[in-house]
């Protein structure tokens, strides 16, 4: 499964970072509609706009805000998440590759080292 950076932009005026954070998180739990920047890499990435089912229906129609236009909508119901099922890796995964390369290195450096300690 592959990663994605998803970023959402505010800029919203505060007394300070604490306030200025409350807000944005204010403003994404009452916003219907939130835009986001998808990036799965330098060449991919996506402006997403994520609509909430569950405030659509409950706003009514006489909703000051102007309307966005939708790019792609996206059902933003909460997962189910098995907590048992969940496995944190700390460390990266050894491959025969990886080991090959890795003792590769060591020999070389260790060789270099060696002849450099003979010729002095």
């Amino acid at each position: 499964m592959p990663y994605y950076l998803v970023t959402h932009t505010s800029l919203l005026e505060a007394e300070d970072e604490v306030k200025s954070a409350q807000k944005a998180l204010m403003k994404l739990k009452s916003d219907a509609t939130v835009e986001f920047t998808v990036k799965f890499d330098d060449t991919n990435i996506r402006q997403v706009l994520v609509t909430d089912t569950s405030l659509t229906a409950s706003r009514s129609a006489e909703d000051p805000r102007p309307k966005l236009q939708a790019m792609q909508t996206i059902d933003c119901r909460p997962p189910v998440i098995d907590r048992d099922e969940i496995c944190v890796s700390t460390h990266w995964p050894l491959t025969a590759k990886g080991f090959i390369v890795g003792f590769g290195l060591f020999a070389a450096g260790l060789s270099i080292g060696v002849v450099i300690d003979r010729l002095s």
